[in-house]
């Protein structure tokens, strides 16, 4: 547990579990037996405000470790898929990888992708 959540009484964190688990206030209400109000005011407060920063900060250092994964992996896979081109067997993964870069969106790799499809390493 993360030491602002530990600031918070259990239920508090319990709500804020919910809140990150993409549950509405109305759901998290009735989960806890609690009035919405009280949420409404759980959530005004700056400890929960704190603990939910640093929840999302964590989320966001995670997301952002697995994406970078990800792109290395996907980057490999169309290093290979290049290298032996005439194996048709990797056609399947280098589009599967070129799908993943593309979503990275960056200028460079658009750029690119824009010039690079399954069909011209094929050739």
């Amino acid at each position: 547990m993360h030491p602002n959540v530990t600031d918070l009484l259990p239920e508090q964190a319990q709500a804020l579990d919910l809140f990150m688990m993409g549950q509405t206030p109305c759901n998290i209400a009735k989960k806890l037996a609690i009035h919405r109000q009280t949420l409404w005011r759980w959530r005004q407060l700056p400890a929960f405000q704190a603990a939910q920063q640093e929840l999302m900060q964590s989320q966001r250092a995670e997301l952002h470790d697995r994406m970078a994964e990800v792109l290395r992996l996907s980057l490999a896979a169309v290093e290979r898929a290049l290298k032996y081109a005439e194996d048709d067997s990797r056609v399947i993964p280098l589009e599967a990888a070129l799908s993943i870069l593309k979503l990275t969106r960056t200028p460079q790799m658009h750029l690119l992708l824009s010039k690079t499809t399954v069909h011209e390493t094929n050739n």
